[in-house]
């Protein structure tokens, strides 16, 4: 009995089984998609899908949660990202300026979330602009002159006088003239004459063992290339450092001439009436040549003064030329030259660009349109010239280093001295077929969406930008 008492005490047990275990904690969802993505430069289309999992298969949505170039995003939950405006690989808009996009994103099942560091590589398109190598084999080549598009030939300038017709289309050259006594710093500038097709007239500016000149050069039919016995320049400067540009306007010629060398200008040419040197002249036809003891064909015009050594300029509205002009040390600028009239004074050797660079600047200067300062890793080469895509109406400035920048002809505005920095950097746009523009001297425009661009390794390269579309 007393071991039936003690059983019975005991009870059965199968009613006092253990609790169950805990369900497990919520697992954060996990990112399947990649952390790297590319885009092609001005589009609007979904950049990247993000992709995660979750352990409990509960939905998941995402977001943006930081990053450096947060901003210039836009996500949907579902996963799709989009830049907020299409990006410019010209103009890059990341914060390191270097085309890669840096966002965090996050992946959240409503109790638990992940996040991914993205990074976005947006690539570049030449947007139509191809260029192509029409001519090789030159030896210091330094300055191209256009004619008119029908004619399909150019005129090609090197340093030691060689001048050659090149046909545009096969890159067959004949050797015109070679001009005697040109000095070290040689020629500097080329132009065709608005009747060249007619009377084969181009104008050369070199420089000679103790000076520049300026000539005059032409061909009977059938006959050799010569050059005039009347010089439009011929003045004494035993130290030019180099410098040039010739445009014809109409049967008139603009041209630009550098100071007497030296650093600050130390003769001080650039500001001196007298002198031809440091200045932008125009040249307008003699409507009585013979009126004076010596034939003078050209009546001359000093429009400018206080130039350091310019490189180029190219026509930008009625009466108005944007010219460039590089400076000594600090900054290369480009300018509008207003009006024809006289007595307007870019400031060198007291500026250069909008900084002060020596002495006290006299009143009444003309500020730069745009400014290239001069820094250091490849940024701020000195300027070589500008042309005008008639076009698309945009002016196209390279610089020494290659960088190619296109500024809109509608954001040049008198003194504003915008930082060419500002505007589309399009280097990578303007890769040739053949060769490399590596050594670039001199970009010149032609009639229409055509750019000539002159490398110092001997190749002329031809570049074609297209029209934007109308509407």
């Amino acid at each position: 009995m007393a071991a039936l008492a003690l059983l019975a005490s005991c009870g059965g047990g199968d009613d006092d089984a253990p609790p169950a275990p805990p369900p497990a904690p919520n697992q954060a969802p996990r990112f399947t998609s990649a952390a790297t993505a590319r885009f092609e430069e001005n589009g609007a289309d979904i950049v990247y899908r993000a992709a995660a999992t979750d352990a409990e298969g509960s939905p998941v949505t995402f977001s943006i949660a930081g990053g450096a170039d947060a901003a210039r995003f836009a996500m949907e939950a579902n996963g799709e990202l989009r830049f907020a405006a299409p990006p410019n690989f010209d103009l890059p808009g990341d914060a390191d300026a270097d085309n890669v996009y840096e966002v965090q994103l996050q992946a959240s099942d409503g109790s638990a979330s992940s996040s991914l560091a993205l990074r976005v590589s947006v690539t570049n398109s030449t947007e139509g602009v191809t260029v192509r190598r029409i001519a090789t084999g030159f030896v210091d080549p330094v300055a191209v002159a256009p004619t008119s598009q029908s004619l399909g030939v150019i005129l090609v300038a090197q340093k030691n006088g060689a001048i050659y017709r090149v046909t545009v289309t096969t890159g067959a050259r004949e050797h015109l003239i070679t001009i005697p006594n040109v000095g070290g710093v040689g020629v500097v500038a080329i132009a065709a004459g608005q009747d060249y097709a007619g009377n084969g007239r181009f104008y050369v500016m070199y420089a000679t063992g103790g000076g520049v000149v300026l000539g005059e050069f032409g061909q009977r039919a059938g006959g050799p290339v010569f050059q005039s016995d009347f010089r439009l320049i011929s003045v004494p400067a035993p130290d030019y450092a180099g410098g040039g540009w010739i445009a014809i306007d109409g049967r008139s010629l603009m041209v630009g001439l550098g100071d007497g060398g030296g650093t600050g200008d130390p003769t001080g040419s650039a500001q001196n009436d007298v002198s031809p040197l440091g200045k932008i002249i125009r040249f307008d036809p003699n409507p009585d040549p013979y009126a004076g003891a010596s034939p003078n064909f050209y009546l001359s015009t000093v429009i400018a003064k206080g130039l350091h050594r310019p490189v180029g300029g190219n026509f930008h509205a009625s009466d108005a030329w944007l010219v460039v002009d590089a400076g000594e040390d600090v900054a290369d600028e480009a300018t509008l030259l207003q009006g024809i009239g006289p007595g307007k004074n870019f400031g060198w050797p007291f500026k250069e660009g909008s900084k002060a660079v020596r002495g006290a600047p006299p009143s009444g200067l003309v500020e730069p349109a745009l400014e290239h300062p001069r820094t250091a890793g490849g940024q701020g080469s000195a300027l070589i010239g500008v042309a005008l895509n008639w076009s698309q109406q945009d002016y196209v400035l390279m610089d020494r280093s290659g960088a190619v920048y296109v500024v809109p002809r509608s954001s040049v505005a008198p003194g504003a001295a915008l930082p060419l920095a500002n505007f589309d950097r399009r280097t990578a746009d303007f890769v040739p077929d053949q060769g490399k523009i590596d050594r670039p001297v001199q970009i010149q425009s032609s009639a229409g969406s055509r750019i000539y661009i002159v490398d110092g390794d001997g190749d002329i390269f031809e570049a074609d930008l297209p029209s934007r579309p109308s509407g």
